[in-house]
């Protein structure tokens, strides 16, 4: 019985230190994997506040400048549309003051 009991010793023995190395692994694997985490998270934060930051900025002027593009041709076309109508009152004005002009003549009484 003693020798029973000493040999069930010596295997729980054995499976305790297997169990130890198992856990020391694995502390390691823990720590490598913070260590990897660290890097990405670093060359996260690295990536957006570069070229993820300069591409938005890019972007967003890209955007602005659209806009401000758009306006520009908008109001050129207001302008050029405001001188084709002024353009036309102008000849409208001189072909009724030359039709006034005919009709003056036309009903003045000829000396």
């Amino acid at each position: 019985m003693y020798c029973e009991a000493d040999e069930a010793q010596r295997a729980a023995k054995a499976k305790l230190d297997d169990a130890n190395r198992s856990l020391e692994d694995l502390d390691g694997e823990v720590q490598q994997a913070a260590d990897q985490m660290d890097t990405a998270e670093a060359r996260l934060i690295s990536f957006q506040t570069g070229p993820l930051s300069a591409f938005t900025e890019l972007r967003e002027g890209s955007k602005s400048a659209d806009v401000e593009e758009n306006e520009e041709e908008a109001l050129a076309e207001e302008e050029d549309k405001a001188a084709v109508e002024a353009e036309e009152e102008d000849e409208a004005s001189a072909a009724g003051a030359e039709t006034a002009e005919q009709e003056t003549a036309e009903t003045a009484p000829t000396p």
